[in-house]
């Protein structure tokens, strides 16, 4: 006999000698692990700082606003100056070139004209600043020229790049990495601020924003996603076994190896990014799932002619092979894989190496000694009835 079929005759006598031993480490695993991975962080930006974000953290997004709150703007970027937080750079057309409010003296030096003719045009409009913008269409009203024509119309051209026609929009960037604490709390503290400032509705767009919105709501979705998709297999495995336990045995097993994947890698620091989590889940359900089929069909099949200990045996012997075969190619070809690649990919490949291994140990060790236990919920009464007969007859 070939060392591999002994590995499998060996493996079915000791699932079935220590059946009951393995199906309490099994439960007291699926507990723990299912207790580990809630402590579970996940990323929803890149995964680890480059060299130039170690250097030179930065994060830009956008603030869209509405119009009517323009005027609010200007107190807005003085507070947000005047903070403890770390803000590089502030661009809306309050503080922009054509849009912030200038006193004759800077109004004269940046448009070459005498500072008396400005002086006597602001005074003339009863204000002390103007914008340059507003200034400009001052003048070409009062003195029509070309030039000052094409001047105007490149500054409107700038203005619609920040003004809108119902919303305008403030790009913010500071010096914090995208995924920190550090950033976490000052969008909380500029979120509460425009809720203070700005009457209106406003929105923050960029990955930060975007991150704390998916950590806030991923968990619970996650959640429901993982219902769903369970519920759904158990309907398929019902419609195809016709028997309530043996479902909840299949999907149990792979969820235990999909906790463990999650611990293991919460355990060793592995970073594991969001949409890693859905992409193992959908690929490792469908997988260890065909192999738990397996063995339960030629555990079943098996049973119509064998008792429960030799009809587990010829089971593990029967599909070990394919079972071994097929998740050691997935957890070599991943593992190696996620060592190689590096951020998101590298998490799904390690995520999907880990999943695999435990879910090929579970399917081979776990599963059998479950429907060993729980044969009269797996297989019909008339199979035990079959065999006493077959057995009867034999005798006589």
């Amino acid at each position: 006999m070939s060392i591999m079929y002994k590995f499998k005759a060996s493996v079915g006598a000791f699932c079935y000698n220590h059946r009951i031993l393995i199906i309490i480490i099994s439960t007291i695993l699926f507990i723990a692990v299912a207790i580990i991975q809630s402590f579970l962080a996940i990323t929803f930006t890149e995964l680890e700082e480059n060299e130039i974000d170690k250097i030179f953290p930065m994060e830009t997004f956008v603030v869209i606003y509405n119009n009517n709150d323009e005027v609010f703007i200007p107190g807005l970027i003085v507070a947000l100056n005047n903070s403890e937080h770390n803000i590089r750079s502030i661009n809306a057309f309050a503080n922009s070139q054509i849009g912030m409010p200038l006193p004759a003296e800077h109004l004269a030096l940046a448009l070459d004209m005498p500072q008396i003719m400005v002086e006597q045009m602001l005074t003339a409009s009863g204000v002390t600043s103007m914008s340059m913008l507003d200034f400009l269409t001052l003048l070409n009203q009062t003195s029509p020229d070309p030039l000052l024509a094409s001047q105007l119309e490149q500054m409107i051209a700038g203005r619609r790049m920040l003004i809108g026609e119902n919303y305008s929009r403030m790009m913010v960037e500071v010096g914090y990495f995208p995924d920190s604490e550090t950033m976490t709390a000052f969008l909380d503290y500029f979120d509460d601020l425009l809720t203070q400032m700005l009457p209106n509705q406003f929105y923050l767009v960029g990955s930060a924003p975007l991150s704390r919105e998916l950590r806030a709501y991923f968990s619970i979705e996650y959640l429901i996603i993982s219902i769903v998709l369970s519920v759904a297999l158990y309907v398929v495995l019902f419609i195809s076994y016709r028997k309530f336990l043996l479902p909840l045995i299949l999907i149990g097993i792979v969820q235990t190896a999909m906790w463990i994947m999650m611990s293991s890698m919460m355990i060793t620091g592995i970073p594991i990014y969001f949409l890693a989590l859905l992409i193992v889940q959908s690929v490792i359900k469908g997988s260890a799932l065909e192999w738990g089929v397996l063995l339960t069909n030629s555990y079943i099949e098996a049973r119509k002619t064998c008792d429960k200990q030799k009809a587990l045996t010829d089971a593990i012997k029967k599909s070990g092979r394919v079972t071994m075969t097929s998740s050691l190619i997935m957890v070599v070809v991943t593992v190696t894989l996620g060592l190689v690649m590096s951020g998101a990919v590298s998490s799904i490949m390690m995520g999907m190496g880990i999943a695999s291994l435990a879910a090929a140990i579970l399917t081979l060790f776990a599963l059998p000694s479950f429907l060993v236990v729980f044969d009269r919920f797996v297989v019909s009464k008339k199979c035990d009835e079959d065999i006493k007969q077959k057995m009867q007859e034999k005798l006589n």
